[in-house]
């Protein structure tokens, strides 16, 4: 057994230069010999085969039940993994306990028994495709189980190497495409549908990154993904033959390597992933009931009482208080969002429902902005400042990429349980994130590293989309096999469905989708909201199809049983939507704003950029700041909805009228929705309604997210108005709650969103400020509050 070949593995060559890796949507190479090979052999052979067998080598190791306290441990360690909390770990100690469980007598007797069961249990998948199914001359099984010996021996080695410079661990939300190791296999001819009966599938557990030699000519790192599916098969006699022959290895889609290498790095640098912040940074000035000790004392500040004169003549030295504010300090804070009540509230309630089915995220999502770039002759100095800058006070930190921070708003309402909004509120930012980065989305300010603008951008177009720089090959690539995937798994409305806002690819001939000849050189960050949309729910309704449904085969079993340590639902990531098939789903509204400058939005001279992106029946307004006026920017999406109608014109058999008078598709209210496993073959898709809003400055008050809870109760203008008369968003929030649970007859789960704008402060001005809803308002209360009213 090697003592430890990773150490020499991962060590950077002297004086090695390596090149940039160009990103692409996957990567597959056929390895020689992963066996044999030193780089692949741990992953290979502990993963391929001790995997599937003990279902995840994060949830299961090979020296399980051998020794609880070293269990528990383990257990603790793989917590701290899959929770994110920590990003390397060192482990010694379990280096130690582990090699102190291998050196007892009786762990021999221990690992060959499980070696034997593991074998035996593997046969029935691997014995029909070999020469002897029957088992007869007993070679097949020889080789089987000599293979899982050494695959014994490489996972208990795997776990006594230290973490912190041998192997790091990748995100466990990391967005993986399941087909794409079907169609790597040349044998199948890329159609998942021929392995519907084939039971020699393995699953591979999420695993550690890497470095890898012959990754074609340029080292690179390489990160088998966690749930990847490895089609195995027998062309020999002997199983290793089977595992140098079939096995692929995935590379990431967002990995390269530095050209100088660092220690730190190991000559290897992975791109950050992006990361969601619940909080925002910002520039506030220092204390002013302190001085700065780092300011210039003067003179004439520090004089003794006894010479203290009226001041008759001129001096050279201005007052204190009239000192220029640009000498004054900064400090850069981070405020959570969710605490900064004169900025954003948010307040939610269950009703007279069981539970509560809504949710809703706020954030700062790490994506490039996508605001209007100002024209170059707007640059604003302090007067007197000599080519000074102006001061940072109620300015916004910009992001690593020199980009202003783009806000992150949305409410989720579920239906039939809450496994789907909680999915979107936990995981759709993070698909954004991701395709964002996948596309190689670049900033619409034309910035470079250092926060410059660049000197041949040119301000963005009054027409709009505003096409930002991209990577088009890989566009296409991802938007074709993203409606490819559509057609394999659902069928129905997506087999001739490709999406409106997808410009890099069209319809062939049999309504197949293709690749454009000639397709833009730049991407809109409504394509990528729309591919992030449709890829969130193909992942969710994929988790779902492959999931039993069958609740009788739940009869005996303890309910916890998921729960139980080393089960292997253990991880809540790694099922998404639940233990069991979730046949409900959500609608979800999202608002992004970027801003042009580091000025955040809610600066009353900030001109900024709203993108709605919207899917059933949560709503979202603005107040406009002259007329005091709702204005809606989403439409319900309801059978009863023209352009629905229009849509699914090819199912308008399964429209129905329930008993009050609404309509409703195959008994669901809501024509686009996330989930709904049974209904996404008429239609029941998450294409977003997308509307883009260029707000100058102080233009809107405020901006409001809302449940159905909330707008099938109150009209739009009286959400409006309940919010003009708080004093802080906060406020606004909770009393737009308040007042929709009270006058409410259906009890349906209320949750709003309120965000400050920059015209907040005039918010009372425009039209007839809170007046014109108010008696309606106060008839309202005061019909809710009528004894009599539960007597009707």
């Amino acid at each position: 057994m090697a003592a430890n070949p990773t150490r020499r593995m991962i060590k950077p060559k002297e004086g090695s230069r390596e090149k940039m890796l160009k990103p692409k949507s996957i990567f597959a190479i056929k390895m020689d010999d992963p066996v044999g090979n030193l780089c692949t052999r741990f992953c290979v052979v502990a993963k391929a085969i001790n995997s599937y067998l003990i279902h995840d080598i994060l949830q299961l190791t090979v020296v399980k039940r051998f020794d609880a306290q070293v269990d528990l441990e383990i257990q603790q360690m793989k917590e701290y993994l899959m929770q994110g909390m920590l990003s390397s770990l060192q482990l010694p100690p379990y280096e130690i306990d582990i090699r102190a469980v291998v050196e007892k007598p009786e762990f021999l007797d221990f690992n060959q028994n499980n070696t034997y069961a593991h074998v035996e249990k593997l046969w029935p998948l691997i014995g029909p495709l070999t020469h002897d199914p029957l088992n007869q001359y007993r070679v097949a099984w020889l080789d089987l189980q000599d293979t899982e010996t050494k695959a014994q021996a490489l996972a208990i080695e795997l776990y006594t190497l230290p973490f912190e410079y041998s192997f790091s661990f990748p995100a466990v939300n990391e967005i993986f495409e399941p087909a794409t190791m079907v169609k790597c296999d040349q044998f199948i001819g890329g159609r998942p549908q021929v392995l519907k009966k084939d039971n020699t599938l393995v699953r591979l557990a999420v695993t550690p990154t890497i470095r890898i030699s012959n990754n074609s000519t340029t080292p690179a790192d390489v990160r088998l993904v966690g749930f990847a599916k490895v089609l195995l098969r027998l062309r020999g006699r002997r199983y290793t033959q089977l595992v140098s022959q079939m096995i692929y290895l995935v590379l990431p889609k967002r990995f390269y390597t530095s050209n100088s290498p660092t220690p730190a790095t190991n000559g290897t640098q992975a791109v950050k992933k992006p990361e969601f912040h619940d909080y925002f940074v910002t520039h506030l000035p220092s204390s002013s009931l302190h001085p700065d000790p780092r300011a210039p004392v003067r003179s004439f500040q520090n004089l003794p009482r006894s010479a203290s004169v009226p001041h008759v003549g001129k001096s050279s030295h201005p007052p204190a208080s009239f000192q220029p504010l640009v000498d004054r300090e900064t400090t850069v804070v981070r405020i959570p969002l969710r605490s900064a009540k004169h900025h954003f509230g948010a307040s939610t309630s269950r009703g007279t429902r069981p539970e509560n089915e809504d949710t809703y995220q706020a954030g700062v999502i790490d994506i490039p902005a996508f605001a209007k770039r100002p024209p170059a002759s707007l640059t604003i100095k302090r007067p007197g400042a000599k080519g000074s800058p102006a001061p940072r006070e109620n300015q916004g930190a910009e992001t690593a990429s020199g980009d202003p921070q783009v806000f992150y708003f949305g409410v989720f309402d579920g239906h039939g349980g809450t496994e789907c909004s909680t999915f979107l509120q936990n995981t759709l930012h993070e698909y954004i994130q991701d395709s964002a980065a996948a596309f190689e989305l670049q900033s619409s300010l034309g910035k470079n590293r250092e926060g410059h603008y660049l000197k041949d951008a040119e301000s963005s177009p009054g027409n709009l989309p505003i096409l930002q720089d991209a990577n088009p090959q890989i566009i296409g690539e991802l938007e074709k096999h993203l409606v490819r995937d559509w057609r394999t798994l659902v069928g129905g409305y997506f087999k001739r469905f490709v999406p409106p806002h997808f410009s890099h690819i069209g319809k062939g001939p049999r309504g197949e989708p293709m690749l454009l000849s000639d397709p833009p050189e730049g991407v809109t960050i409504e394509e990528v909201l729309e591919y992030a949309f449709l890829r969130t729910d193909l992942e969710f309704v994929s988790a779902q199809a492959a999931k039993q449904s069958d609740e009788l085969e739940n009869v005996g079993h303890p309910v916890y049983q998921d729960n139980i340590l080393y089960g292997r639902d253990r991880t809540p990531s790694l099922h998404i939507g639940g233990v069991r098939r979730f046949k409900g789903g959500s609608t979800a509204s999202i608002a992004l704003i970027s801003t042009p400058t580091s000025t955040p939005f809610w600066h009353p001279a900030s001109p900024s950029s709203l993108l709605v992106s919207h899917v059933g029946d949560t709503r979202i307004l603005l107040c406009s700041t002259v007329t005091g006026e709702a204005i809606p920017l989403t439409s319900d999406h309801h059978p009863s909805s023209p352009i629905e109608a229009n849509r699914l014109r090819r199912f308008a058999t399964t429209f129905v009228t329930d008993s009050f008078g609404e309509e409703r598709m195959s008994g669901l209210a809501n024509t686009r929705a996330f989930g709904d496993v049974q209904s996404k073959r008429i239609g029941v898709s998450a294409e977003p309604e997308l509307r883009r809003i260029e707000m100058a400055p102080a233009e809107y008050s405020f901006l409001v997210l809302m449940s159905d809870g909330i707008s099938g109760t109150l009209n739009d203008q009286e959400v409006v108005d309940i919010i003009k008369e708080a004093r802080t968003p906060e406020q606004g929030s909770r009393d737009v709650v308040s007042f929709a649970t009270e006058v409410t007859k259906e009890g349906d789960n209320a949750t709003c969103l309120v965000v400050r704008l920059g015209g907040w402060e005039r918010r009372l001005e425009g039209g007839l400020g809170s007046l014109g809803t108010k008696e309606s308002r106060e008839w309202r209360r005061q019909e809710a509050t009528d004894p009599r009213r539960s007597r009707r």
